[in-house]
């Protein structure tokens, strides 16, 4: 996405990587990185592979990095809404593999146990998700907002606007 474009530079910067994002015919931006090493680290440490969202498996990283992790799941396999009915609470919602979003759930459910009725990592088509909304949802995001790891500012800004 154009968007997206910033969010690829500061990555390249952070990574003290060359490489530029190129923007495409398709009106997308792509950054192709060709250092080995970064490739290396980004399978070993984050799984970062091909068709990711169908065969990513949970890191292996724990503590804040975790959570820095999650963000990013959130920012490229998942969404922030808002709903209709409650426009102030939003929703979290991130895609993946059952074992992924499982960990996720039960990192979340840690951190901030549901109010009420529990939220479970359900099967939709051929991938998984799992959401988290309501009190709950609008507690998770300014639990992971507060933290200061790059994020995709097209989705959280929408909600930080409209408190």
């Amino acid at each position: 996405n154009i968007k997206d474009k910033n969010h690829l530079e500061h990555l390249a910067q952070d990574l003290e990587y060359e490489g530029k994002v190129i923007l495409t015919k398709k009106n997308t931006c792509v950054l192709s990185i060709r250092r080995e090493k970064i490739c290396e680290d980004l399978i070993k440490n984050f799984n970062v592979v091909p068709v990711k969202s169908l065969i990513l498996e949970p890191p292996n990283i724990d503590g804040d990095l975790l959570w820095a992790y999650y963000i990013g799941l959130l920012d490229g396999d998942g969404s922030i809404l808002e709903t209709k009915k409650y426009p102030e609470y939003p929703t979290l919602s991130w895609l993946g593999t059952k074992n992924n979003l499982s960990l996720i759930k039960t990192i979340i459910d840690q951190k901030l146990p549901p109010y009420h009725r529990p939220s479970n990592v359900r099967k939709a088509e051929s991938i998984y998700v799992f959401c988290a909304g309501g009190k709950r949802g609008l507690d998770l995001f300014n639990f992971l907002e507060a933290f200061d790891v790059p994020k995709l500012r097209r989705k959280w800004d929408y909600v930080i606007k409209r408190s």
